[in-house]
């Protein structure tokens, strides 16, 4: 009989096998043929119309985004062609790219129109789930565009928002399709995004608390910041906040004080951590106190701020890029 402790070795070795032909899954992932892709993407238009079910938009919301992320090309020649076959090869390589990139263009537009889709029946929007993955989805297109492409899909999000999301009025838009679509333009790590939310979302109106906490839950997910920004970012919060802060943690029944501690309870859980980011320095810690302990308050915030003005030191001078 082999013994147990045989089988106990042999455990990790199957499960690494296991992992490793996952990720070998992943990498080899089937491309999609360009006529299936553009079949797809034409019965998720069919599939926007009001009668049709969430079940149609899920799964073609799938399929054209795997078509998105990689199309079937034009087979490469063998290493050991002849000119006129490699010359061929180029020629229609470059008729695939114009083809690709019109799909994806088209894609987005579509799934951009998915993001804001509505169905509303008792003051419910049935198509909320679709909206949250979509906004995913754009989200996850990043690694496919260029900044310039970034920037424009960013632009179209943030235009949504401000257009659409801000002005429904038939139903409540949920936290995970504000959130998720927030997200997507943190991801796609556009600076003038940045610039964008932090000029319409340091604010303190009450009836906008939900879009706050969505923008503020995206804004620690920018990338490789300037220096500059980041201090601007950190100025604006503290100035934004440390009063409201400072009124909240007062004891008192006046209503106008209850109303501000509202407001800071259901919003700083998503704003401290934005300045907690965004005073991070080259070591990657947080501001702190003497003692080293970690700020968590817009007050002590605002006091550092006070001793960190000067833009040729630390946490604001960014690294210099090697040669």
């Amino acid at each position: 009989m082999i013994p147990h402790r045989f089988f106990r070795a042999l455990l990790p070795v199957a499960l690494l096998a296991l992992l490793f032909a996952a990720d070998a899954t992943l990498q080899t992932a089937s491309a999609v043929d360009l006529q299936a892709a553009w079949d797809d993407l034409a019965q998720l238009k069919s599939a926007t119309k009001s009668k049709a079910n969430n079940e149609d938009l899920d799964q073609y919301l799938d399929a054209v985004f795997a078509a998105y992320k990689k199309l079937d090309g034009p087979e490469a020649p063998a290493a050991d062609a002849g000119e006129e076959e490699k010359k061929a090869h180029a020629a229609a390589m470059a008729k695939f790219k114009k083809e690709e990139e019109k799909y994806r263009g088209a894609a987005e537009k579509l799934i951009l129109k998915i993001l804001t889709l509505t169905k509303v029946k008792s003051e419910t929007n049935i198509r909320d789930d679709m909206n949250t993955k979509a906004a995913r989805i754009l989200g996850e297109m990043g690694p496919f565009l260029d900044s310039k492409g970034r920037k424009g899909l960013s632009k179209k999000i943030a235009k949504a928002i401000e257009k659409d999301l801000t002005k429904v009025k038939t139903h409540t838009v949920s936290t995970d399709h504000l959130e998720a679509t927030f997200e997507a333009l943190g991801k796609l790590n556009d600076p003038t995004t940045l610039a964008w939310m932090l000029k319409n979302y340091s604010h303190t109106k009450d009836n906008e608390k939900m879009f706050l906490v969505a923008a503020h839950k995206a804004l620690v997910l920018f990338k490789d910041v300037p220096g500059k920004v980041r201090y601007e970012v950190c100025a604006t919060f503290t100035k934004s906040y440390a009063g409201v802060e400072a009124q909240a943690e007062q004891s008192s029944n006046d209503p106008k004080l209850q109303a501000k501690k509202r407001f800071w309870d259901d919003i700083k859980t998503a704003t401290i951590p934005v300045v907690q980011y965004y005073s991070k320095g080259a070591d990657g810690n947080p501001a702190a106190d003497a003692e080293g302990n970690a700020l968590a308050k817009m007050q002590d915030f605002q006091a550092w701020m006070r001793d960190h003005k000067s833009m040729k030191r630390a946490p604001w001078v960014d690294p210099k890029l090697k040669k």
